[in-house]
């Protein structure tokens, strides 16, 4: 079972349902431990941990579930793919369950970069306009465009640009149809003004 993509310090489920191998009912087990080795390793950063079989989940037969955070200081890693092995004793049978789950690498940032929720509305984002000076410049009509991934050309965002009172920072809202791409490229523009231009990721 794929647990799923978390970030360093997330916690991370692991489920575990344990039958009767004679009949397949639900049944608790008198040996329940879960191990978390890294990628293609077989030395195990959590190795036969307890997952204490004397209480199931919900007073729930057969049905177990604990949780492990994953930090850098227990040796979890951004970017690195993990495999729980789980092994139970039921009825006197010895049996294993695997999962997985990655710690998703972190997002390098350059100058000019910002990151999104991909596909999700964001309101109210702000940025500035400057004169050819260098100064803040304030009472502008702007023009906010963007172009999303290999589109062949630059399109008017939905919604409106506004001034932040009198302090040449300016907010537009991004609608979800607006962010649902990997790249953007933000150009903001008005007379009187140099360009604003912010290449922007969007993560999932």
């Amino acid at each position: 079972m794929y647990l799923g993509s978390f970030a360093i310090d997330d916690y991370v489920g692991i489920p575990v349902a344990t039958h009767r191998f004679s009949s397949g009912a639900a049944y608790a087990p008198t040996v329940l431990t879960y191990s978390i080795y890294e990628e293609v390793t077989n030395v195990g950063i959590d190795e036969n941990v307890d997952m204490v079989v004397a209480s199931p989940f919900d007073s729930v037969v057969g049905c177990y579930w604990v949780r492990r955070q994953l930090t850098a200081a227990a040796g979890f890693g951004a970017g690195k793919n993990y495999l729980v092995v789980v092994k139970a004793t039921v009825d006197s049978v010895a049996a294993i369950q695997m999962h997985t789950f990655q710690v998703a690498a972190k997002t390098t940032l350059i100058a000019g970069q910002i990151v999104f929720k991909k596909n999700v509305a964001r309101p109210n984002f702000a940025f500035p306009m400057f004169d050819g000076a260098g100064a803040l410049k304030t009472g502008l009509t702007v023009a906010a465009v963007i172009r999303k991934d290999a589109g062949a050309s630059f399109a008017a965002l939905a919604g409106a640009v506004t001034e932040i009172g009198t302090t040449g920072w300016y907010t537009v809202d991004f609608a979800q149809a607006e962010t649902n791409a990997d790249t953007i490229a933000f150009s903001a523009s008005a007379s009187g003004a140099n360009p604003t231009c912010y290449t922007i990721l969007t993560q999932a």
